[in-house]
């Protein structure tokens, strides 16, 4: 008598054993156990604080920051960065938000006097028709 296996319907049941064994067995200890090495027990929390959250950069853009109403005519408390995407078509405006993390020349940006006009490229997280501000870099300012 032959036996034929085949091997491609037995390669899930490898996998699934193999991730059984390595995860699936539990060692039971006593409470009165001192910890080991392995125990999480054992294991030294770090002492300092855990990193703050990297923002996820999902907007970079160059072009002029403004906060004039014309319809006003006045200035707002409202900071706006007019760009042009592609080149050659309408300028698109999207409102900029400053949190205590966001960065303007590498300094915080209320150390940053920003003017009508601005030159600067926005790095950001984009949400909706805002974008919070995590880089601004100023090129110049008007003349």
């Amino acid at each position: 008598m032959k036996i034929v296996l085949n091997f491609k319907k037995l390669i899930p049941v490898f996998i699934f054993l193999s991730f059984c064994l390595a995860g699936c067995q539990q060692t039971k200890t006593s409470p009165s156990a001192k910890p080991t090495a392995a125990s999480p027990q054992s294991v030294k929390k770090p002492t300092s604080e855990p990193k703050a959250k990297e923002p996820n950069i999902n907007f970079s853009k160059s072009g002029n920051i403004l906060n004039w109403d014309a319809e006003k005519e006045r200035e707002t408390d409202q900071w706006r960065l007019l760009y042009e995407e592609p080149p050659d078509k309408p300028a698109l405006t999207v409102d900029l938000s400053f949190n205590k993390q966001s960065s303007c020349n590498n300094q915080p940006c209320s150390q940053v006097k920003l003017e009508n006009g601005d030159q600067v490229k926005i790095e950001g997280v984009k949400e909706g028709k805002t974008v919070t501000v995590v880089n601004l870099t100023k090129f110049s300012s008007p003349q």
